[in-house]
C-alpha cells in the first residue's frame, strides 16, 4: 500500500514539474507557472540543417552564446522541403516521405536546447523558397497533381493543405531519439509558428485568415501543451487601427492597405492563436528607424486590446544597428510583454550575407542585448507623474524626417493632439482618446514629398484647455 501511494505521489510530482516547463499566457503576458516569462531571444534558422551535415558543434556553440548574452529563447526552422535528398538536411523530398538523418538533426537541436536550458520557437513552413517553403508545395502540386498551382492554392487547395497538416502532425507526434519524448510533450519548446512571413499578394486577407484558423485548430487537436502563433510580419488591412500613415510611417501605405493579403489584427482573433507575431525591418519598408517604435507600440496595443501578448519575433537593421536596436528594445521594455527575438545570431562557420548577422565578437551589440535581458528581469519603473498638464517642445527641431512630441497629463483625461498648418488648416490628428495620468511620446515620421518645408503648429487639448507649439520641417 505504501509503495503504491509513493508511486502515485511521484507520478503526480513528475506531471506537475512537466507542466511547469511549458509556457502559458495570462493577462497579456507570457508566464512560466505563475511567474512572468520575459526574454531576449536570438534567431538562428540554420541549426538543424547544419547538424544534419555533421556540424553539431554549431548548435552547441549558438546555445552557449545565447546563455552568455542573456538570451533565453532561440527561434529556428523545423522544415526543409525539396525534390530530392541530395542535400542531407532536406526533411521531405516529397509530401509523405521523410529523411531520418535530417529529423535526427532536429532532434539533436531540441535535445541540446533542453540540456542548455534554452526554449525554442519552431517554425513549420516558409513563405519564400528558402528551405523549400510554399514554392516547393506548389512545385509538388504540379508534379503529383498535374496542374499549375498559384500561391493562393497553398491556402485553399485541399491536397496542399493535407500535405501541410500531415507534416505538422508528424513533427508533433515524433518521439525524439535523444530524449524519448514526443515533440508535443517537450517542455524545451516555447512555441510553434505556422509559417514564416505568410503573404498572398493582392488577395483578400480572409484567405490567409481562414487557413490560419483551420491549421491552428488542427494543431491544437494534436498538441494542447504548446503556444501557437502565426509567424507573420504584421501587415494589416485595417488602417483605422494605426496612426496616420503619412505622419507616422513616412507614407508606407503597403503595410496597412491589405496589399500583402493578410491582416495582423484579424488573425489575432483566432481562438487557437495564443499570441501575436510581428517583424520589423525599417530599411526595407522606407521607414526611419526611430519610427519603428510606432510599429512596435501599435502592434502591442492591438494585441493587448484582444487580451493577447505579442512578440517581435524578428527585427534587424543593417545600418547603425546600435541606435535602432536600443530604441526598439527601450519601447519593448515598457510593454506588458517585455520580450523580443533579434535576427540573427550568425555563427562564424555559417555563410550568410543578409547583413543583419552578429555574434559574440560584436561586443557593442552583445552589451545592448545583455542590458535588455537585465532590465526586463526587473520591475518596470514609471516616472513620477507631472504636477500639471504639459506640452513639450518637439525634438529635434527643426527636423527631417523624424521628430518626437512629448506631452504629460496630471490627471486621467480625454485628450486630442493635432497638427495644423500655420494658417490653421488641420493636417492630422496625432493622438486622441482617454489617457491615464502620465507622460506620452509621439514619434512623427514625415514624408517630405507630401509635406512642404516650413513651420507647423501642434496642439494638446484637455478638459482644462488647449496649448500649442511650433515645429519646423526642413527638406
Amino acid at each position: 500500500m505504501i509503495y503504491k501511494l509513493t508511486f502515485l505521489l511521484a507520478a503526480i510530482f513528475i506531471q506537475y514539474v512537466s507542466a511547469q516547463d511549458f509556457i502559458n499566457v495570462k493577462n497579456n503576458r507570457f508566464r512560466q507557472g505563475e511567474t512572468d516569462f520575459n526574454f531576449l531571444g536570438f534567431n538562428a534558422y540554420y541549426l538543424f540543417s547544419e547538424a544534419a551535415l555533421g556540424r553539431m558543434y554549431i548548435t552547441d556553440e549558438v546555445f552557449d552564446a545565447a546563455n552568455e548574452s542573456g538570451a533565453k529563447v532561440v527561434r529556428t526552422w523545423a522544415f526543409y522541403e525539396a525534390d530530392s535528398m541530395e542535400n542531407r538536411s532536406v526533411i521531405r523530398p516529397s509530401p509523405y516521405e521523410f529523411n531520418e538523418n535530417a529529423l535526427k538533426a532536429l532532434d539533436y537541436v531540441v535535445f541540446k536546447a533542453k540540456e542548455k536550458k534554452i526554449k525554442l520557437i519552431l517554425t513549420l513552413a516558409n513563405n519564400n523558397p528558402h528551405f523549400g517553403g510554399i514554392p516547393q508545395y506548389l512545385s509538388w502540386g504540379r508534379k503529383y497533381l498535374s496542374r499549375n498551382f498559384s500561391k493562393n492554392d497553398f491556402f485553399t487547395n485541399d491536397s496542399l493543405k493535407t500535405w501541410y497538416k500531415n507534416y505538422v502532425g508528424y513533427i508533433l507526434r515524433r518521439v525524439n531519439v535523444y530524449t524519448n519524448t514526443a515533440y508535443k510533450d517537450e517542455g524545451a519548446i516555447f512555441s510553434f509558428e505556422l509559417v514564416n512571413e505568410a503573404s498572398n499578394e493582392n488577395s483578400d486577407a480572409a484567405v490567409i485568415y481562414n487557413w490560419y484558423r483551420e491549421m491552428a485548430a488542427f494543431f491544437k487537436s494534436v498538441d494542447r501543451n504548446h503556444l501557437l502563433t502565426t509567424g507573420e510580419v504584421g501587415e494589416d488591412d485595417n488602417r483605422n487601427l494605426y496612426s496616420d500613415i503619412n505622419l507616422f510611417y513616412n507614407s508606407s501605405d503597403f503595410l496597412f492597405n491589405g496589399y500583402k493579403g493578410t491582416s495582423y489584427s484579424r488573425n489575432l482573433t483566432i481562438p487557437e492563436i495564443d499570441y501575436g507575431s510581428f517583424h520589423l525591418y525599417t530599411e526595407g519598408w522606407g521607414i526611419h528607424p526611430a519610427a519603428g517604435r510606432n510599429w512596435i507600440k501599435e502592434h502591442f496595443n492591438i494585441a493587448e486590446n484582444l487580451s493577447r501578448p505579442s512578440l517581435l519575433s524578428e527585427f534587424g537593421s543593417r545600418n547603425d544597428k546600435a541606435a535602432a536596436y536600443k530604441g526598439w528594445l527601450n519601447e519593448i521594455q515598457t510593454r506588458n510583454c517585455r520580450s523580443a527575438v533579434v535576427w540573427q545570431y550568425l555563427h562564424a562557420d555559417v555563410n550568410n550575407s543578409d547583413g543583419f548577422g552578429f555574434n559574440l565578437a560584436d561586443t557593442s551589440m552583445i552589451n545592448i542585448f545583455r542590458d535588455f535581458a537585465e532590465q526586463i528581469s526587473k520591475p518596470v519603473i514609471y516616472p513620477d507623474p507631472p504636477l500639471s498638464a504639459q506640452l513639450y517642445q518637439n525634438y529635434p527641431n527643426p527636423f527631417n524626417p523624424v521628430t518626437t512630441i512629448k506631452y504629460a497629463l496630471d490627471n486621467d483625461d480625454e485628450i486630442k493632439v493635432e497638427l495644423f498648418s500655420v494658417i490653421g488648416e488641420r493636417i492630422g490628428i496625432l493622438d486622441e482618446g482617454f489617457k491615464k495620468r502620465g507622460t506620452y511620446e509621439l514619434i512623427l515620421s514625415f514624408d517630405s514629398g507630401i509635406y512642404s518645408s516650413g513651420a507647423y503648429i501642434y496642439s494638446l487639448s484637455t478638459s482644462k484647455g488647449r496649448c500649442a507649439k511650433k515645429l519646423i520641417l526642413l527638406k
